[in-house]
Order: structure tokens, then sequence, then C-alpha cells
């Protein structure tokens, strides 16, 4: 049984990056933990160690990271997203 979120998102027509209306339950997931649906953005989550090999990794106190909030067009409630998370962490 598919859960709820994915048969709705079907159920309605949404196209996925791929252009395609099937749903993966990793990529609503994916979705609902973006903090850019908030309007606000984690800069410098990753950076670049080698840029002849382009060579990236994650995060490791090498470079400053910055949260930066009110930079785009908010999704949805601040409230809202903060439920989500609940949510997703408690299952």
């Amino acid at each position: 049984m598919r859960p709820k979120n994915q048969r709705c998102f079907e159920a309605e027509g949404y196209l996925t990056a791929r252009g395609t209306t099937t749903w993966r339950v990793a990529t609503i997931r994916s979705i609902l933990s973006n903090e850019k649906y908030t309007g606000n953005a984690a800069l410098q989550g990753a950076c670049t160690v080698d840029f002849l090999t382009k060579s990236i990794k994650l995060h490791q106190r090498k470079v400053a990271q910055y949260y930066v909030t009110g930079c785009y067009e908010p999704f949805n409630d601040p409230e809202v997203w903060d439920q989500v998370q609940y949510e997703l962490a408690t299952g």
C-alpha cells in the first residue's frame, strides 16, 4: 500500500522533475524536509575540496556555514513545516 501523500500527488496529476506522474516516497520526503520551502536556506552545506577534480565534501567545519532567512517566497507557514519535521522524525 502506498502512502496517502503519494496517492494524492499521483491523483492530482502532479509531475515529477522527470515529467512522470509516479512519485517515489523518497522524493516526497526530500521535498517535505527541504528548508527552502519555508523561505529560508542553509548555505555552504558542501564545499569543493579540489576544483580540478571537482571533488565535493559535505560541510566538515572547513568553511563557514550560513542560514539565511526570508530569501524565498515561503511555500508554507514555518509552524506547518515544524510540524511536518516532527512527524517525519517520530514516524
